[in-house]
Parts: C-alpha cells; structure tokens; sequence
C-alpha cells in the first residue's frame, strides 16, 4: 500500500510539472496544411485490376487539436454510385521527426502512413504493411499548388506488383 501510495504521488509530481511548462506552438510540419483548410472538390482517377475508373471527389479538410493536426475527411462518388470514404489525420511526430497520416476507410483499410517534406510543397508518406501474407507497400505524394489547388497521387504494391494507382486533382469549392 506505501508503494501505491508513493506511485501516486510521483504521478502527481510528474503532472503539475508537465502542466507547469509553457505550452509548445504547433509545428512547421502541421502548420504548411493550414491554408488548406475548407472544402475542395475535384476529379480522382484510379487504375486497379486493369481497369481505370474517374470519381468525383469532395474533401472537407480542418486544422484540428488547437493545430496540432489537420484532417481530410474525403467522399469519393465511385461511377458505379457506390461511394468511398476516408479519413486522414495528419500531425508531425517530433520524436520520430516524421509526418503522419493515418488512413481509416470504408473500405477496411486503417493505414499510417509516414514521410517528409520534400520542397516546401511536397509532402511523400509511405505505408509498409502486409497483405494476405505479402508486403503490401502504399507510397503517396500530396503536392500543394496554392492555396486554392492540391493533388494527390499514389501506388500501391502487393508482394512488388502494383495492385492500384491512381492521381486526383482538388481545387477549392466556390
């Protein structure tokens, strides 16, 4: 019972001090998607089994956490009317010194995806996971244009074969 009572009391410690510190800013790495917030629509289009399909797309994208991150929340209205849906949390790792986006779809897919800023438009994440039991690899490349245009491209790979690709284009909804 001492020792419990001693853990609490180091956590205690352990919080004011933490809450004692002056707050961060948010980072650099975070602060680059702010102009984007707003909604954007545009044209997706995608190459999977050998078949090439477009889409309308809309995104819905927020600056998020009192700016720590920025969300995308994306429809995707497929030609068959189905619709895909994502969301994609992006925040920087300080620890880790990497961009994160975390991928949760309608389709199953949950993915983080890590990269850098490659210029000061160009951000490349890649997702390293496996796949019925094969390397599944999902490199992504977001170019930010201007304020008002962004667009995204992909590759995916299964086992080294590409499985899907595909580019979309967004520019800001009037």
């Amino acid at each position: 019972m001492k020792g419990l009572r001693l853990a609490f009391m180091l956590c205690a410690f352990c919080l004011t001090a933490a809450y004692g510190q002056p707050p961060q800013a948010p980072s650099d790495q975070v602060k680059r998607f702010a102009p984007y917030a707003g909604k954007f629509e545009g044209q997706l289009m995608m190459t999977e089994g050998g078949k090439t399909v477009t889409a309308k797309v809309q995104d819905k994208n927020s600056m998020i956490s009192d700016d720590w991150g920025f969300l995308v929340e994306e429809v995707a209205t497929m030609p068959d009317g189905g619709q895909y849906k994502s969301h994609n949390i992006m925040g920087y790792d300080a620890g880790g010194k990497k961009v994160h986006i975390f991928s949760i779809t309608n389709a199953g897919e949950t993915h983080d995806h890590k990269g850098d800023w490659k210029d000061a438009k160009t951000l490349f994440t890649q997702y390293d996971g496996t796949w019925e039991g094969k390397p599944y690899v999902e490199k992504i490349t977001l170019t930010f244009h201007s304020p008002d245009s962004y667009s995204v491209s992909w590759v995916a790979t299964k086992g080294g074969k590409v499985v899907n690709k595909g580019e979309e284009t967004l520019h800001r909804a009037p």
